[in-house]
């Protein structure tokens, strides 16, 4: 039900939003949506805007559905994704499925609906829907995005019987267990080191086999469906003879994930169609040098043997072109830490335009 608090309509001390589904005929006038057996929890991502209701199944399904005006979301003619009432055969028009079902499996009976969490203890859940499971305890996270779940997974599997879950002002989450007691979701202490190999075509010295200077780069945890977006984050140092950057993610969870590497003077480069599978607390090492297939779009340079990341994209725009050349002309002759010293060596000149004349017309290719 939807109801208007904040005034009153006729005999009744609340008002009837006047877009309700039925607010002039056709059923209650009190009615928001339909089609659920025992919801049990509902709450709303006030960021999103989008409202989850945990719906109680009879015997063999628990459902998580996204609630939206005047939609049947189908019992008692569905149990989650399939025919309840008749139990084969149904006609499910008109009628709104869930984004998630589970059976009973492994002692679950009973979904309790949670929360998106939008606090600061644990950043890794940032946006997920945070549920459990009444009788088995265990409390799992989901993604949901352009109508979408993108991760779904458990978090925990605890020993209590879940009847709720809170949130404190500061958004953080809490669980309500039947033994009486209230626990937190403490700070995370989950990390994970990542190891990536690239070159940078422009530093790579290929008769000695090595960079001209070890250098910095970003590196990019992104989800692997548009609209790709940045998971985690973190800058590494090349090494000048292993061409290794370790970086220590700590927010990211257990997925599939694109790798994205982003040099000062290079194009940047994604890691393979389809993405990698990134597990929490396990160290992941990506090598792009090996391999032309590792970059997205086989975007890499061929040098002695070793695929390297194009250099020249100066400005970081994505397009090594007139563009770029506009800022090496502005740099020549300077000495330092500069965005055009495409070689490393310390110097903005014609050696760098050199290798910025060889990779010019080279773009940034993402999924």
């Amino acid at each position: 039900m939807r109801i208007d608090v904040d005034h009153t309509s006729g005999s009744l001390n609340y008002a009837i939003p006047p877009d309700n589904p039925y607010a002039i005929s056709g059923g209650a006038k009190e009615v928001y949506a339909l089609g659920f057996r025992n919801p049990w929890r509902v709450s709303e991502d006030r960021e999103t805007g989008l409202i989850y209701a945990g719906d109680v199944g009879q015997n063999a399904y628990e459902e998580i559905d996204i609630l939206q005006k005047g939609k049947n979301y189908g019992w008692r003619i569905t149990e989650g994704f399939h025919c309840y009432n008749p139990a084969s055969g149904c006609d499910t028009s008109g009628i709104t499925m869930p984004i998630k079902e589970y059976d009973h499996t492994g002692g679950n009976c009973s979904i309790t609906g949670g929360f998106v969490y939008r606090g600061a203890r644990r950043p890794e859940l940032t946006g997920a829907y945070i549920y459990g499971d009444y009788c088995s305890g265990k409390i799992s996270m989901l993604r949901y995005k352009n109508g979408t779940v993108t991760q779904d997974s458990m978090l925990i599997d605890t020993p209590n019987l879940i009847l709720s879950f809170g949130m404190d002002e500061q958004k953080e989450l809490y669980c309500l267990a039947q033994n009486g007691r209230i626990y937190r979701f403490n700070k995370s202490t989950l990390a994970t080191n990542v190891n990536i190999t690239a070159i940078p075509d422009g530093l790579y010295d290929d008769a000695n086999n090595r960079l001209n200077a070890r250098d910095s780069m970003r590196i990019y945890l992104r989800e692997n469906i548009s609209p790709y977006a940045i998971v985690d984050s973190a800058m590494g140092v090349l090494d000048s003879l292993t061409f290794t950057a370790s970086v220590i993610f700590n927010k990211a969870l257990s997925g599939n994930y694109y790798i994205e590497v982003k040099h000062r003077n290079s194009l940047e480069t994604w890691s393979a169609s389809g993405g990698i599978n990134y597990t929490v607390a396990v160290n992941t090492s990506y090598d792009f040098t090996n391999s032309i297939s590792k970059a997205y779009g086989n975007n890499l340079a061929l040098k002695n043997g070793k695929y390297c990341m194009i250099s020249g994209d100066i400005n970081q725009d994505g397009f090594i072109n007139g563009n770029d050349f506009t800022f090496y002309n502005a740099q020549f002759g300077s000495s330092g830490y500069f965005n055009a010293d495409l070689n490393g060596d310390g110097i903005v000149n014609g050696n760098d335009f050199t290798i910025f004349s060889n990779n010019f017309g080279k773009s940034l290719i993402r999924p």
